[in-house]
């Protein structure tokens, strides 16, 4: 370690809890800057394979959101040109990876990330978006929605969501939603209808049919009676979906899509919407270009506003 490096260890060392305050604010509301603790370096030898941590990191437990935790600091050298893929990289290194063997639900970027899939599925179908999203070092997770055809009201399955969110997270928690397909308006539902807004930052819908799909007529099980065009169910939920305008929102839409007819209904009013070709409708589950746009909508820092219960559309085009 150079003298610069080893100098700044020891001013972390010592003020870490006023480095906080001064370039990361925004932490304070869930850490506890009094209650910062540095471990010896011993506790975090012989990992995985006799592997050592790096002289370099820093090792600490305190209080986040209230509970016990540890975090690692990671002192690396960076060029400004190599900053914008700087967590990429960073959530690859052996330093970072050993860290999340020990603490997976303590090693993400950003809020934790919530799959949701949709009618006839199971998260096993969310693996490689679930997967994606690891690898740019978010903590993922994924709610099997039972059972799985149907059957039940859409509402049923957005309690579920709800009993896994207040079971999994701390009330302080925010979170990110991604659903897919009836997913999407599970989601949509939690946050209309049971209070999710208040603590969800990010909402991002693929392929599902927030105005209606013809083929919903096909049978007659309960959530997809709900998912018929001008259905009562949909009908209230898009009385007010401009209260979606609390959040950041990104819809995308397949125009291929023989599933969501017509396509267009996938589309949102609240927020952004994004078209991607896919060849079918479960194809936006194994295509890199959705997975992209996901981690893209899931990026912007959330500017809350207040909206007045009797604005009236448009609010975007």
């Amino acid at each position: 370690m150079t003298d610069s490096r080893r100098l700044l260890k020891e001013l972390l060392d010592s003020f870490l809890g006023e480095f906080i305050e001064l370039f990361l604010p925004e932490v304070l509301e869930y850490i506890s800057k009094e209650q910062l603790n540095f471990l010896s370096e011993e506790v975090f030898t012989d990992i995985t394979a006799e592997d050592k941590r790096q002289k370099n990191d820093l090792l600490a437990q305190g209080k986040w959101l209230g509970k016990n935790s540890n975090f690692l600091i990671h002192l690396a050298q960076v060029r400004i040109r190599d900053l914008i893929n700087f967590n990429r990289r960073e959530s690859q290194t052996k330093s970072s990876k050993n860290y999340r063997q020990l603490f997976p639900e303590r090693s993400s970027l950003g809020h934790p990330v919530i799959l949701i899939h949709g009618f006839y599925s199971d998260s096993y179908a969310l693996t490689k978006v679930s997967d994606y999203l690891k690898n740019l070092g978010k903590s993922v997770y994924s709610i099997d929605l039972t059972p799985n055809d149907g059957s039940i009201p859409i509402e049923d399955y957005a309690e579920q969501l709800s009993q896994f969110i207040n079971s999994n997270f701390s009330p302080q928690q925010s979170l990110d939603l991604v659903g897919f397909s009836m997913g999407g308006l599970v989601c949509r539902y939690y946050l209309q209808r049971l209070g999710g807004l208040k603590r969800a930052e990010n909402l991002v819908t693929v392929a599902s049919p927030h105005q209606g799909t013809l083929t919903a007529h096909v049978t007659w099980y309960d959530a997809c009676k709900q998912m018929r065009p001008e259905s009562d169910f949909l009908q209230d939920l898009n009385s007010d979906e401009y209260t979606l305008n609390q959040i950041n929102c990104t819809a995308i839409w397949n125009p291929l899509d023989f599933v969501i007819l017509p396509a267009e209904s996938s589309k949102l009013l609240a927020g952004n919407s994004v078209m991607i070709p896919c060849v079918h409708h479960s194809s936006v589950t194994e295509d890199e270009r959705v997975f992209e746009a996901i981690a893209k909508a899931l990026q912007p820092p959330l500017n809350r506003i207040n909206l007045d219960e009797q604005q009236v559309w448009p609010l975007n085009n």
